[in-house]
């Protein structure tokens, strides 16, 4: 098992001692080595803590039939795809292990995919679940302007949610890019920037993120390939 601070240790043993299903502390600590040998030894030692009590909890939910649901699941595969191909045989074997005792819906498999990449990234839960839910939200609105699905096993569309995510970033840590291209691409894409800056507005309204014209341009890169199925960038 990964070493846990000392105070982090503590709450751990706390929470051991009040688990209903002690079965679950062994197919977390499972999950958790499995974790850490698939991400290369990447994986916060917290997790053993936070997942517990999440699955914990989870298993209280399903005893009193309360459901939860997670309706950026879809996005997750896209967006983190070897955090989500390891959530999915570490979903399998927790249902396949407690069989006997309760089986946990696919909501959770959205869950698993939040708490593994923040451990592997060393972020906030809370975080991963709001830049899952901007990325949901934008997509949304690029295909309100497209008139159709966007092809989420795209190239260009992981492009744009990896470079949104990017920018997000820069953002919230004051990193400021250079564009030297983006008067022309005001010109020559003008769709696609009317679609950025709806983004952008979005992203102000709602989470207080206003990025600069820079980062605007190079999104409206990234929504002109996606759109025309370009590979200019």
């Amino acid at each position: 098992m990964l070493v846990l601070e000392s105070d982090e240790a503590t709450q751990y043993r706390d929470l051991v001692n009040i688990v209903e299903n002690q079965r679950l502390v062994d197919i977390v600590q499972n999950i958790v080595y499995e974790a850490n040998k698939y991400f290369e030894g990447k994986v916060n030692a917290k997790l053993n803590l936070t997942l517990l009590d999440h699955l914990n909890f989870a298993l209280e939910r399903q005893k009193n039939n309360i459901i939860m649901n997670y309706p950026f699941l879809g996005e997750l595969k896209f967006i983190y795809p070897k955090e989500y191909e390891f959530s999915r045989k570490a979903y399998e074997y927790l249902n396949a292990e407690l069989k006997d005792f309760t089986k946990f819906d696919e909501a959770e498999l959205g869950f698993l995919v939040l708490h593994i990449h923040a451990a592997v990234t060393d972020a906030k839960v809370s975080k991963v679940l709001m830049n899952n839910e901007i990325m949901y939200k934008c997509a949304e609105i690029l295909e309100s302007n497209m008139n159709e699905k966007i092809d989420r096993n795209s190239i260009y569309y992981s492009r744009f949610t990896k470079h949104l995510e990017y920018a997000i970033q820069r953002y919230k840590n004051g990193i400021k890019l250079q564009n030297i291209l983006l008067t022309s691409i005001k010109e020559t894409c003008k769709e696609d920037y009317k679609i950025a800056l709806e983004i952008n507005s979005f992203l102000k309204g709602k989470y207080h993120i206003d990025l600069d014209e820079n980062e605007i341009g190079y999104l409206t890169l990234h929504i002109y390939n996606l759109r025309n199925r370009k590979n200019q960038y």
